[in-house]
């Protein structure tokens, strides 16, 4: 039987090699793009065997889709400070609105190479991820509206129509 501190262990070097691969697969998919990647490209810049990459993933579609989760993880994570505290007063609503506009822009900007192949190609792949993509940019509009909202609400915003 594995103790608690083994399994800890086995599970961290389990995270560090599917986050390695995803890296692998994110400089990869931005040289090549999706469709002229091959597993055995990925493989290759993770200085990993394909029996490697089939543990943590079934195919190359799993590793692009779980890449773009990542990276659309990480955008709207810059929102969650706004979204766990809401601002109280007119400079609080200003001040949050350019922390968390700042935040996604630098995370936009750092990978942004990434972020236009992600975005441009997974409406290419299959219809599951066109339909990802599109709610994507649908909760982006649904968080800056609840936002506006709540401003407004709040009184620290003009009223406007918010659709």
């Amino acid at each position: 039987m594995l103790s608690e501190l083994r399994k800890t262990r086995n599970q961290q070097r389990t995270e560090r090699r599917r986050q390695a691969l995803l890296d692998a697969a994110g400089k990869v998919f931005t040289r090549q793009g999706f469709h002229r990647t091959l597993v055995s490209d990925i493989v290759a810049e993770a200085h990993v065997g394909q029996g490697t990459f089939y543990r943590y993933f079934p195919d190359k579609r799993a590793i692009f889709e779980a890449l773009l989760d990542r990276f659309l993880a990480n955008v709207f994570e810059a929102f969650a400070g706004m979204t766990a505290n809401p601002p109280q007063d007119q400079d609080e609503y200003r001040e949050a609105s350019i922390v968390a506009i700042r935040q996604a822009t630098e995370i936009l900007d750092r990978d942004r190479d990434l972020a236009l192949l992600l975005l441009r190609e997974a409406p290419t792949v299959d219809s599951e991820l066109e339909d990802k993509v599109s709610s994507v940019y649908s909760a982006l509009v649904t968080i800056a509206r609840s936002f506006l909202d709540r401003a407004i609400k709040e009184g620290f915003a003009r009223p406007c129509n918010t659709e």
